[in-house]
């Protein structure tokens, strides 16, 4: 009998190959999964080995691979639709974002981080001169999960930070405000509301995050 130290894992796994999955199954595909490959691809792959076959690894790491995808378009869809849902009650576009996202990414989030984000509302200040709200609470994102409060090395928070705004600018035009207003939201045929863009943006952002490993959690 082999043991692994973890709560939510079996506290201990034996037999072959075919027994231990039989145990994925009856448990459940989603919480078997969980339990063997303490949700792959964070396991430690090397101690999966000392355990179980090579055959159920394969298997393990396929299934954890469509679930961890479907389940993050699920969340990232469902983020969205919450950054959408405070615009439309009141909150800036900037906040709103923030707000949505922040929860689920930012660690030791605390809902006063957000005031970070009030003044870059509406182009900065409101003046629609700047650049776009959401944009800039995508931003505040990144640069929580990834800044720095030193010097040390800031690449990854930069690059993640060039591609979200690349990615906006390829999908919407433009970044500023006044000019997605007018072309992108409010003409013929736009968007139609701010909520929408604001919607967009929050993808996005978690497709950019996504694409560098960083996932969200539904918790």
């Amino acid at each position: 009998m082999k043991r692994q130290a973890t709560g939510n894992a079996f506290t201990s796994v034996k037999g072959d190959g075919a027994s231990v999955r039989r145990r994925v199954y009856r448990a459940g595909l989603r919480e078997g999964i969980r339990c063997i490959s303490w949700q792959l691809p964070n396991a430690n792959l090397a101690l999966l080995r000392s355990v179980i076959s090579s055959e159920v690894i394969r298997f393990i790491v396929a299934e954890v691979s469509l679930m961890t995808t479907s389940e993050q378009l699920e969340i990232r869809q469902a983020l969205a639709r919450r950054a959408g849902a405070y615009l439309r009650e009141g909150y800036h576009c900037s906040e709103s974002v923030v707000l949505a996202v922040g929860p689920h990414l930012v660690p030791d989030w605390h809902p006063t981080c957000a005031r970070l984000s009030t003044g870059f509302a509406g182009g900065v200040g409101g003046s629609q001169h700047e650049l776009c709200g959401a944009i800039a609470g995508g931003v505040m994102i990144i640069g929580a999960l990834l800044g720095r409060t030193s010097l040390q090395d800031d690449t990854l928070a930069q690059s993640l930070a060039k591609a979200f705004r690349e990615r906006f600018s390829e999908v919407f035009g433009e970044t500023e405000c006044s000019w997605l207003r007018e072309n992108a939201v409010h003409s013929e045929g736009g968007l139609g509301s701010c909520a929408v863009l604001v919607e967009r943006t929050t993808v996005l952002l978690l497709d950019v995050l996504a694409e560098a490993s960083v996932l969200v959690h539904d918790g």
